[in-house]
């Protein structure tokens, strides 16, 4: 019975002795896909002829977008981004609904430090 014991616990043991050398390399993807979204504030508004009312309720919204990008180095790439923001306005005629939408185009640069973390 002691040799099984023995036997049972030498295999136990000498598989959680083992070493493995294991080499990481870090990948890096060509594409990259980003989703935002959220609750707006917007910090300041232009001055015009309306009613700062109008304004002040434009103020407060909330907003989505995409990001598509693709990267032809490591660390260079070029992309397209798309925002939509979304507003309610009361105005003299009533509330009006304020969407404001980008389409802008990117160029990008990923920095690494020593690590390239």
């Amino acid at each position: 019975m002691n040799k099984i014991l023995f036997s049972i616990f030498f295999v136990l043991i000498s598989n959680a002795l083992c070493a493995q050398d294991l080499i990481v390399t870090n990948y890096y993807p060509n594409v990259r896909i980003a989703a935002v979204g959220g609750y707006s504030l917007r910090t300041r508004l232009p001055k015009s002829s309306w009613d700062d009312s109008y304004y002040k309720d434009m103020k407060n919204g909330w907003h989505y977008g995409i990001e598509l990008n693709y990267f032809f180095t490591e660390s260079l790439g070029i992309g397209m981004n798309f925002y939509s923001s979304h507003f309610k306005a009361e105005d003299r005629n009533g509330i009006n609904k304020v969407r404001i939408q980008h389409f802008i185009p990117t160029f990008n640069a990923r920095d690494f430090d020593k690590q390239k973390i």
